[in-house]
């Protein structure tokens, strides 16, 4: 009930202080919306969006451990976790639309799930290699399956716990190109991975946060990456929140955006 409270006032903040195309006077913003939020979609993502309908129809059921912010082991349809858990379409062709504009060559995900999300990334660029940790093995398992039938050969399925696996994954990695955190959605864990991820990020860097007012928790972790220093420019579109490292920008930007 506190969630749902919060959310609804924050989303009648976010109508107020939204902002459409023509208000902006950021050329990297502007571009930013005419090429991620109003371009027109990808026939790369069709055969995601059939997955997706297929899942939403699917009524097996699994058994998640579940890592996140409400741990535990849980029953869930697939259905469900297609229709509840996984990545809107909408929000998907924006992650596409993110890789296929600024082509970041690594990919880390922070919670797969039924590997939807993963898929929209991955399809934006085949040179991209996305690595998607997921704390449950049954979702991980799934995951590899769906990826397996899109033909997708760019991912690298990790299992395990975030705290465990995020540092091995990026020790291997001498650049973060991007990274999309989706998973324990809590104050104190979403800015250890955050700070994590800042120690390979350089120039041209883009973090993704999911479900950034979802909770009062959520909101304050957010908060926290526009304040950081290290960041340069940061977008809600109330659902997601993107952060940019910009090393040549002089002035700290941040931006409310209708989407």
């Amino acid at each position: 009930m506190i969630h749902t409270l919060h959310s609804i006032k924050e989303f009648l903040s976010y109508q107020h202080r939204g902002r459409t195309k023509y208000y902006l006077h950021s050329p990297f913003v502007y571009q930013f919306h005419l090429s991620i939020l109003s371009a027109p979609q990808s026939d790369d993502i069709l055969p995601i969006s059939d997955l997706r309908r297929r899942l939403c129809a699917d009524h097996e059921i699994i058994i998640i451990d579940d890592l996140g912010a409400i741990p535990g082991r849980k029953i869930r349809s697939i259905s469900d976790l297609a229709r509840r858990a996984s990545m809107p379409e909408r929000y998907g062709r924006l992650l596409h639309r993110l890789v296929q504009h600024y082509r970041p060559d690594t990919i880390v995900e922070l919670g797969t799930c039924l590997g939807i999300g993963t898929a929209y990334m991955a399809t934006g660029s085949a040179e991209a290699q996305v690595v998607t940790i997921e704390g449950s093995p049954s979702l991980s398992d799934l995951a590899m399956r769906h990826h397996s039938a899109l033909g997708l050969k760019n991912i690298k399925q990790v299992t395990g716990s975030f705290e465990t696996m995020l540092p091995e994954v990026l020790a291997g990695m001498p650049h973060l190109g991007m990274a999309f955190i989706d998973g324990h959605h809590l104050y104190a864990p979403t800015l250890r991975y955050f700070e994590m991820l800042m120690e390979r990020a350089g120039d041209g860097t883009i973090l993704v946060l999911d479900d950034i007012h979802w909770s009062p928790e959520m909101t304050r972790a957010w908060q926290a990456v526009c304040r950081d220093p290290r960041i340069s420019l940061t977008i809600d579109l109330y659902r997601m929140g993107i952060a940019f490292v910009l090393h040549d920008k002089l002035a700290k930007e941040d931006f409310v955006l209708r989407y």
